[in-house]
């Protein structure tokens, strides 16, 4: 919200990708697995992080994965 961002003084950085975030300069992937464990990695790179969210995306929850680039990967 605009207060806390007033607080904390900088504007946060959004990405256009499911599952990632920008913090504490650098990229986050966050996804939760069907057991319920959530999986956090950081990147230096966003398209980086949206590449690795799909990869976990579709290994875990294959043909129903929501994924940021259609048709890219492979199940493989």
């Amino acid at each position: 919200n605009t207060k806390t961002r007033k607080k904390h003084g900088a504007k946060a950085k959004k990405s256009m990708y499911k599952g990632v975030s920008f913090r504490r300069g650098m990229w986050r992937m966050n996804i939760k697995l069907p057991d319920g464990t959530l999986i956090d990695r950081r990147y230096s790179d966003e398209l980086e992080a949206a590449r690795a969210y799909d990869s976990l995306a579709i290994q875990y929850f294959g043909e129903f994965a929501r994924v940021n680039f259609q048709g890219v990967l492979s199940k493989s």
